[in-house]
């Protein structure tokens, strides 16, 4: 305040040009990330151009740009929480980093990390304001194509080019469901196709009415302009072809390729739905590192059924954090996401009455 100013000159012989009192960091370690519109972003590649998916008190989310970018030198111990199975609750901040958290059934509430009950339920995703109709058709073929689709190797001759036509194919395709999915998106979309039955399966020939190339990743989303309708629609084709449904409301998705698992984890935080990552290492010969996703669908928290753990470890390096108008964003950490409270603290001038002037200062 005001009065502040001059008394700590005073008392403390400050030049008028240097602060007495600031603010205390509250921030997270190397190796975390924010939910922005590129995706989940570590915090050191963070910029002021970057828009953040900030969380509100309703569950909404929108997308900002940050207001203030926070990097400290830190030397101390930081606060380790893991809980459920597998550690599903799995982050590591500053002791007083503000963290949203529910009581039973009460609203939001947001206290320092080293105030939070032994078991808190936490908010991992929320409900994005974007409105639109859902998934099209078309987003469900490029859902099909990255995961069992390529591009026609015919000679440059059947390129496609003369009819104004991109041809692809899907060249084996044994299970039933997934034949039948990709004829009635084809029907759907009154796409020209041909069809080839094997004795390993059916195989596709189609025609797309336009040349630009389809991506074998996700990269096509823009996820600020998606909504939770389309989340939960875009999560739910995924079990016709590298998910698989495990029973109503819970899908598994697998893939090799690790940017797919994390658009869609920024997909499920935007939808109200929870994910659960693990790496499977096959052993076998020639085999790719398969990242594993667990998605339930309609569950935007994560209700501990156990006290929450939580260790004191040894940090010196960097810790980063940033502040948006609302004071909560989508995080990541270790692979598990959480809703997070930013930096915006005044305590220091509380704790002179609670720890003493000299402790303090």
């Amino acid at each position: 305040t005001l009065s502040v100013i001059p008394a700590a000159r005073y008392f403390y012989n400050e030049p008028e040009n240097e602060v007495c009192v600031n603010s205390v960091n509250a921030c997270f370690p190397d190796g975390a990330e924010i939910l922005t519109d590129k995706g989940f972003v570590d915090f050191k590649e963070l910029s002021y151009s970057d828009r953040i998916a900030q969380y509100h008190h309703d569950g909404s989310i929108n997308f900002t740009e940050p207001l203030k970018l926070h990097e400290y030198d830190f030397n101390g111990e930081l606060l380790s929480f893991k809980g459920g199975k597998e550690s599903q609750i799995d982050f590591m901040v500053t002791d007083n980093h503000r963290m949203p958290f529910k009581s039973g059934r009460s609203n939001l509430i947001i206290k320092e990390a080293k105030d939070l009950p032994n078991r808190p339920i936490f908010k991992i995703a929320g409900n994005s304001l974007h409105n639109d109709n859902g998934l099209s058709d078309f987003e469900r073929l490029m859902i099909a194509f990255q995961a069992d689709g390529s591009y026609s190797t015919r000679d440059n001759e059947y390129n496609g080019f003369r009819k104004g036509t991109l041809p692809i194919r899907f060249p084996t395709l044994k299970k039933k469901r997934k034949i039948q999915r990709i004829e009635e998106i084809l029907d759907r979309l009154h796409f020209k196709y041909t069809k080839y039955e094997y004795s390993r399966g059916m195989s596709y020939r189609i025609e797309v009415p336009f040349t630009d190339k389809i991506s074998k990743t996700f990269d096509w989303v823009d996820i600020t302009k998606i909504s939770k309708k389309w989340c939960n629609e875009f999560i739910e084709e995924l079990q016709y072809w590298d998910g698989c449904k495990v029973k109503e409301g819970i899908i598994t998705y697998s893939s090799v390729v690790k940017e797919n698992t994390d658009m869609i984890q920024a997909i499920a935080s935007l939808g109200g739905v929870k994910t659960h990552y693990r790496l499977y290492n096959d052993h076998r010969v020639n085999r790719q590192p398969l990242h594993n996703l667990t998605i339930v669908l309609n569950r935007d928290e994560f209700n501990l059924k156990e006290n929450l753990s939580i260790d004191k470890v040894l940090y010196n390096g960097k810790v980063r954090c940033v502040t948006i108008p609302t004071g909560m964003f989508v995080a990541r950490q270790n692979n598990r996401v959480i809703i997070s409270g930013n930096s915006e603290h005044s305590v220091s001038t509380t704790k002179i009455f609670t720890v003493g002037e000299q402790q303090m200062i």
